[in-house]
């Protein structure tokens, strides 16, 4: 890999993400031939003073440092950076990490926690000293006690007795769509209020947030991202007010980060400790080896990952390849797209998460990658003639995917657009269909209104073609082919000309593609069929019939997203298709976040 003239080298390319640049290897590497020194001082609860080197006059250097004080902000937080070193670089810095800057996120975020204005300014005769911020922080466990942790996604509330639980819930919430904090209180004491009623007494609440805290008050947090400016601070200061009016109860609140790694050194009964915690988003914490926090942010949700230009978007901070979008429920979602898991984006994530976790819990064996999609559009270098117009801007390694895949137990599937194909189909008119009595092709609508040729079920060398991208995936390590589109087009008229069909109609000549295929690969590839729930209940034209007519032996049921079917019309549609001799049926139901 290179990045800004910087070769560096990675052990792992990741398959569902291949333009993924780490920001820490090429860290490394830029380094490795550094040697202009640079310091960078972060003040903020404490000191942290950072050594480092540049190598001088590379547009490398400006990056290098840009994404250092990032990661400085976000992990030790502070509303004063002090440079030392190259003045053409502090002063672009300075721009960069100001009210008007492309960091600009990061300075209002600085100041809103330490209430100062952020300054970025050059070392004068003195430099500034490190001073540690950190602080014993609970661990107690004596007496009836009340632990809340506020996510995202979903609230949890404990109730203990010396260190032993006698009762726990978890409830989801909308924490984070809430434009009034009204509604953060009353979920909070409802919480609350039900654990106590499980206990004797309340001797202390202990509280776990999402979220940047000083004090009790709750800083900075997507919690409240809906809040209006004029109420953030009746959001702040909610888990004081619930401890009020629980009694004035004793209450300590942390970061959610702080209490992981908290709870691994009491866990372990030794330190130091760091603790990562992945859920809504990424929290981190770090106690000492005396059991101590180190008093820094650790908000790593913002610190930088991925260097990449096509990095994901944080929709918070704006910025790119950030942390949260790696190590939480985006990173789920946004990657089990990429690896075929079905999600509906019309629930919220929280949601599309359960769907996720629910295919796990299925124990799902099987991972549906995309090869070829319906706009015809080849995502891997395909190395066919036929695929030459089809693979521009390819860029995923089917060999690397399957065998990842293979690693951690899933069965990998290649998804293939049959004949809805228009990138093959301008490229070589042979394959298409025609346009009777004219020689340009049949188009599925208007020119105008985006109308696009297909490949002709009826073409020996469309058939070809597409047995050849079959075997070309099951080389790459793709054992298992789900073949979708094996299909006439919706539109259908007279001026459809599709050569010579040998006396066959629709029905019949997909039944013999398909049979064609079967023969093809004798078993040395297992061959699905995608049809939608209408093709193969209903029939329809584009399949001559229904589709359990036509000879599949393996066939995919794709229940729309608007409609779901429950364990029973499974099974009983399951055991008519079995009648008319499909061997093996998967239900791709979008609904209910099923695969199986």
């Amino acid at each position: 890999m290179e990045y800004l003239g910087i070769p560096f080298s990675v052990k792992n390319t990741p398959c569902l993400q291949p333009d993924f640049l780490p920001f820490a290897p090429w860290r490394t590497a830029y380094l490795s031939q550094a040697r202009q020194p640079f310091r960078i001082a972060v003040e903020g609860s404490g000191t942290v003073v950072h050594e480092t080197r540049i190598r001088g006059g590379r547009p490398a250097d400006l990056r290098y440092l840009e994404r250092t004080i990032k990661l400085l902000l976000w992990s030790v937080g502070g509303w004063r950076v002090t440079l030392q070193g190259d003045e053409v670089l502090i002063s672009q810095l300075g721009e960069i990490f100001s009210p008007h800057g492309s960091r600009a996120f990061d300075v209002a975020m600085m100041e809103t926690v330490y209430g100062r204005p952020f300054c970025v300014e050059a070392a004068g005769e003195r430099f500034p000293e490190p001073r540690p911020a950190a602080r014993p922080i609970g661990g107690h466990l004596e007496g009836c006690r009340i632990g809340f942790d506020a996510g995202g996604s979903d609230r949890k509330v404990s109730a203990v007795v010396d260190g032993r639980t006698v009762y726990s819930e978890e409830v989801i919430w909308h924490p984070k769509t809430a434009a009034d904090p009204r509604y953060h209180q009353r979920e909070v004491l409802c919480a609350l209020r039900t654990a106590a009623a499980h206990l004797p007494r309340v001797d202390a609440i202990g509280v776990s947030t999402a979220g940047i805290v000083r004090g009790d008050e709750l800083m900075v947090s997507a919690l409240l991202a809906a809040v209006p400016p004029e109420r953030q601070q009746e959001g702040r200061t909610l888990y004081r007010r619930a401890a009020a009016a629980m009694g004035n109860v004793p209450l300590a609140v942390a970061n959610d980060g702080d209490v992981t790694a908290l709870a691994g050194y009491m866990s372990l009964g030794t330190g130091p400790v760091m603790g990562i915690a992945m859920g809504t988003s990424q929290a981190a914490g770090y106690v000492d080896a005396q059991g101590r926090v180190s008093g820094w942010l650790n908000e790593l949700a913002f610190a930088p990952v991925d260097l990449a230009e096509a990095a994901p978007r944080d929709s918070w901070s704006g910025d790119t390849g950030v942390g949260g979008q790696y190590f939480s429920q985006d990173a789920v979602i946004r990657l089990a797209a990429a690896a075929g898991v079905p999600t509906d984006a019309a629930l919220p994530p929280a949601q599309q998460l359960r769907q996720v976790q629910e295919l796990a819990r299925q124990g799902a064996a099987y991972a549906v990658v995309t090869l070829k999609d319906s706009s015809g559009q080849i995502l891997y270098p395909s190395a066919l003639p036929a695929a030459a117009g089809s693979i521009e801007g390819a860029s995923l390694d089917p060999s690397l995917i399957a065998s990842v895949l293979k690693e951690n137990g899933l069965v990998p599937v290649a998804k293939l657009a049959a004949f809805r194909d228009p990138a093959a189909a301008r490229a070589n008119r042979g394959m298409a269909i025609g346009y009777t009595g004219q020689e340009f092709l049949w188009l599925d609508n208007k020119a105008s209104a985006g109308g696009n040729p297909w490949l002709n079920p009826y073409s020996d060398e469309a058939v070809q073609f597409i047995g050849d991208l079959i075997g070309e995936v099951q080389s790459m390590g793709f054992d298992h082919v789900l073949l979708e589109n094996v299909q006439f087009p919706l539109a259908q008229n007279g001026k459809q000309d599709f050569g010579s069909t040998g006396g066959r109609d629709r029905s019949a000549q997909l039944a013999a593609d398909i049979a064609l295929w079967d023969a093809r690969f004798g078993g040395s590839v297992t061959l699905w069929y995608g049809y939608s729930l209408a093709q193969v209940t209903d029939g329809a034209a584009t399949v001559g019939g229904k589709a359990d007519a036509l000879g599949v032996k393996n066939l995919v049921v794709e229940v729309p997203a608007k409609q779901t079917m429950d364990e029973a019309a499974r099974n009983a549609l399951s055991d008519a298709l079995a009648a008319s001799g499909v061997e093996h049926t998967v239900f791709w139901d979008d609904a209910a976040g099923l695969f199986r």
